[in-house]
């Protein structure tokens, strides 16, 4: 169909232009703070606690997950004690430990500031 190399590259930068890609990342997503990244945590791991007492262990790895991310996006060394209960936590629930994890979860919930 094509060629030449310049042809080739204009009809490359047309698809790559039409498509919006500029081949940086953009960031943008706001920041968020840090106390409303505890408050969500602290909303994550209450719906993981619900998806345990259904025994939901899928759904409720998923929610500590989530929390654990905003968690460590805050980037604060005093959130590792919270983040080192939700990672024992974790392993709980996959250990189908469920009280346990559920015990963790308060733990980690009471020691965050939201």
């Amino acid at each position: 169909m094509f060629n030449d190399n310049a042809s080739h590259s204009v009809l490359l930068g047309a698809i790559v232009g039409a498509g919006g890609y500029d081949g940086h990342l953009e960031s943008s997503a706001p920041a968020v703070s840090h106390e409303a990244a505890e408050r969500e945590a602290r909303h994550d791991l209450q719906m993981a606690q619900v998806e345990l007492y259904c025994d939901h262990r899928a759904q409720a790895l998923v929610a500590i997950r989530h929390a654990m991310q905003l968690l460590e996006a805050c980037d604060d060394k005093a959130l590792e004690p919270q983040l080192s209960k939700l990672s024992e936590a974790a392993w709980h629930v996959r250990h189908n430990d469920s009280l346990v994890a559920v015990d963790l979860l308060d733990q980690a919930k009471d020691q965050l500031h939201a």
